[in-house]
């Protein structure tokens, strides 16, 4: 059996940085934003304290796309280890927080990301059943009217 690929050595830091420019993103990272994706790659938790408009949501958004890319091309790190389906859960404590993520270039990032070619999930019913629940369209229809 081989040994985990290490996200935090110089060569995932590289492979990192490689996935993250050939990705949606509208930006080139920051040093430290690779070393805490990297870090929380190789599992490791990342508690980030920087200021206001650093980049610390983009931390969520780069490390799911790195994952994403792995999954999607094996051959960029035959090594590496992730669920099959990964999901991605981002909690908002304040409202303000809430539509300041709303309204930044980030939701544009993740609308660009082909969550068919990933997931296979067509549509909320597809969605609904991969996660083991009945899929009912009465509260989105309802909402709707």
């Amino acid at each position: 059996m081989s040994e985990p690929f290490e996200w935090s050595s110089p060569a995932g830091r590289t492979l990192c940085r490689n996935i993250l420019e050939q990705s949606v993103l509208t930006y080139e990272p920051h040093d430290c934003q690779v070393d805490g994706v990297c870090k929380s790659l190789d599992g490791i938790n990342l508690f980030a304290i920087t200021p206001t408009g650093s980049g610390k949501t983009s931390y969520y958004i780069m490390y799911i796309l790195v994952i994403l890319a792995v999954l999607n091309d094996p051959t960029l790190c035959p090594t590496a280890k992730f669920p099959k389906n990964p999901c991605l859960i981002v909690i908002c404590p304040t409202i303000p927080l809430q539509l300041e993520m709303v309204s930044t270039e980030l939701p544009n990032a993740i609308r660009k990301i082909d969550v068919v070619k990933w997931t296979g999930l067509q549509n909320d019913q597809d969605r609904s059943q991969r996660c083991g629940h009945k899929f009912d369209n009465t509260r989105r229809s309802t909402a709707s009217s």
